[in-house]
C-alpha cells in the first residue's frame, strides 16, 4: 500500500511541479516585459503577486508531499522536529482553512536534533493533526509546541530529547475508568 502511495505521490509531484515551474517563469517574464499602457499598475501588480503566492503555495505542498510520500528507507538520521512538523502542517493547511481551525505553533528554537526516520515522523504527526481536525466541529484551534527536555535514566545520564505537545479544542477522551 505504501509503495503505491509513493508512486502516486511521485507522479503527482511531476505532473504539478513541471507546469508550476513553467507558470512561474512565464509570470516573471510577463511582469518584467509588459508595458503598463492601459493597465492600472497597482491592480496588475496585485494580480501578479497573487499568481506568485499560488505558485509558492503549490511549491510548498509538492515539497511537503515529496518529504511525506517517498518510500521510507527506514533510515534513521538526525532531524529537526520543528522543520518536520512545519512540512507536515503544509499538507494540512487546506483542511485547517475549510474547517475554520486556527493554528498556534510555539517551537523551541533550541531543540536538539533527534535520531529518527523523518518519513515515519511525518506520518505520525499528520495522523495526529488530521485526527484533531476531524474532532473539531465548527471552528476551533490546534496548538503545537516543542521544547527541549533532558532525561536521566539508570543506564545513561544526560539524555537530550524533544517533547512535542499537540492539543486541540475538540472533545476530549474520557479518563480510564470513566463511564460514558
Amino acid at each position: 500500500m505504501h509503495r503505491n502511495f509513493s508512486l502516486v505521490t511521485k507522479q503527482i509531484m511531476h505532473d504539478i511541479g513541471n507546469p508550476v515551474q513553467i507558470l512561474q517563469i512565464h509570470t516573471e517574464n510577463i511582469k518584467d516585459d509588459i508595458e503598463y499602457d492601459g493597465f492600472d499598475k497597482k491592480v496588475f501588480d496585485s494580480y501578479v503577486k497573487n499568481v506568485f503566492d499560488v505558485v509558492s503555495r503549490i511549491n510548498r505542498v509538492t515539497s511537503a508531499m515529496r518529504e511525506y510520500g517517498f518510500e521510507s528507507t527506514r533510515k534513521k538520521e538526525f532531524i529537526n522536529l520543528n522543520q518536520t512538523l512545519q512540512r507536515t502542517l503544509t499538507l494540512s493547511e487546506a483542511k485547517l482553512m475549510t474547517g475554520k481551525i486556527s493554528l498556534d505553533t510555539n517551537y523551541d528554537k533550541n531543540i536538539p536534533l533527534v535520531n529518527a526516520d523523518e518519513g515515519q515522523m511525518n506520518r505520525v504527526f499528520l495522523n495526529i493533526i488530521l485526527n484533531a481536525i476531524q474532532a473539531i466541529k465548527n471552528g476551533g484551534q490546534i496548538s503545537i509546541a516543542t521544547k527541549a527536555v533532558d532525561f536521566n535514566t539508570e543506564k545513561e545520564a544526560d539524555l537530550h530529547g524533544v517533547q512535542v505537545d499537540i492539543e486541540d479544542t475538540g472533545p476530549k477522551f474520557a479518563k480510564p475508568g470513566t463511564r460514558i
